[in-house]
């Protein structure tokens, strides 16, 4: 609680016309004018049938640092954390100052940028068909990120607001370009280029990619504590896709051929590996005054033991114990555990007919997860929730669509 009439409530707020002498014009952050975006690709011929290309960029993007946030601090918005309230008196008493929850950014910040590089060789393998094997890395520095700035002091114990950093102030919700990211990826793919009404692409990656996950992390004060696998990572990713078209009675007449010719089988074929989930724990057993991510249990075991063999019970969730010790952070890692996979397979068969010429009608059908397969997705990774460790969601079951259409 705030003692009316002591303070200023505006300390270190900056709005586009009082901007307390910082250095920095309306946009209330300094502009990055010493930016350097280099690119470079080679492609060189080592063989009659065989090319090795390679290439290396720096690009930059804007990110999240803007100031929409800002418009929900004082003097345009109140907001404050009320601690041991009822529900007969929720402010605690008449005419009582609490302190207000403000968003800041970091008017320095640096340029969001991604490095990426590659090296792949190809090789004509037979005619029509090429076969490409190589390597693509990223690596992301400076990517916005939120934390907690205000975050209250754990050792000590009592009230939150009296163990922040900046009194006088809730949390403080701050934007700054710190987070970083790493992608390594092995691609290889075959394909045969459209010839004798047969084309396709076979494609598969092994990656890994790693940084800091999005989302406010669990100890402001300690930020790598939220470095693990990406939320969109996926270990192996197959596709394979393909059209053909069927060579049937193309020379024949007569109705039997006339029904039978022109028409076309295509596809595309998926399997990958789950995407990784996080496992969280309520409370704030660390002490941290709220406001951070999700803070997480300890490690027991092996959460891996007996993986998807039930969707009550996707993972080992005897392997994660709730901490209850005072000032204590879990030693699980940031998205320990990894969701159900894909394995989809989607098919059209189409009839081409040409009533007369320039006009083609194009009828039949689209088969979306042909083989009705259960493609479930979300994964419960609140410890003591009632969802704990159970598949909370599913794709759609078999999709049949019928088709027509008519270009002239």
């Amino acid at each position: 609680q705030i003692v009316a009439g002591t303070g200023d409530p505006l300390n270190g707020l900056i709005t586009a016309t009082d901007r307390r002498g910082l250095p920095v014009g309306r946009q209330l952050m300094v502009t990055n004018k010493d930016v350097f975006g280099p690119r470079v690709g080679f492609a060189f011929n080592l063989a009659s049938r065989t090319v090795i290309r390679g290439g290396y960029g720096i690009n930059y993007f804007w990110g999240t640092a803007n100031n929409v946030g800002r418009k929900s601090n004082p003097p345009f918005v109140a907001s404050a954390n009320i601690q041991g309230a009822t529900l007969s008196n929720p402010g605690g008493g008449a005419g009582r100052l609490f302190p207000p929850n403000v968003n800041s950014l970091d008017i320095f910040n640096r340029q969001p940028s991604v490095q990426s590089w590659s090296l792949t060789v190809q090789r004509e393998v037979a005619a029509h068909t090429s076969f490409e094997v190589g390597y693509s890395g990223t690596r992301g520095a400076h990517l916005p990120r939120g934390i907690q700035l205000n975050q209250a002091d754990p050792v000590r114990a009592g009230n939150a607001n009296l163990r922040r950093p900046f009194l006088g102030y809730g949390t403080i919700g701050y934007n700054e370009n710190s987070a970083v990211s790493k992608y390594h990826g092995l691609e290889a793919s075959l394909v045969r280029r459209f010839s004798r009404g047969v084309s396709f692409e076979a494609s598969y990656t092994w990656s890994k990619s790693l940084g800091h996950v999005e989302g406010n992390p669990l100890d402001s004060r300690n930020k790598n504590l939220d470095f693990g696998l990406l939320d969109l990572d996926r270990t192996h990713m197959y596709s394979f896709n393909y059209v053909w078209e069927m060579p049937f009675c193309k020379r024949r007449k007569g109705a039997a051929a006339a029904i039978l010719r022109g028409w076309q089988l295509s596809g595309i074929t998926a399997f990958m590996s789950g995407l990784p989930v996080n496992v969280t724990q309520p409370g704030d057993v660390a002490n941290f005054g709220g406001g951070t991510g999700g803070q997480r249990p300890d490690v027991v075991g092996n959460p891996h033991e007996d993986r998807g063999q039930s969707i009550l019970r996707y993972f080992n969730t005897a392997a994660f114990q709730q901490v209850t010790r005072a000032l204590g952070i879990g030693t699980a890692p940031v998205n320990p555990v990894r969701g159900p996979g894909l394995n989809n397979f989607d098919v059209s068969v189409f009839k081409n007919v040409a009533p007369r010429e320039g006009m083609r009608l194009q009828v039949g059908a689209e088969f979306f997860n042909l083989a009705n397969h259960p493609q479930f997705e979300g994964l419960g990774g609140g410890i003591g929730s009632a969802t704990f460790g159970q598949v909370t969601d599913a794709r759609d079951p078999r999709v049949i669509q019928l088709r027509a259409k008519f270009s002239f």
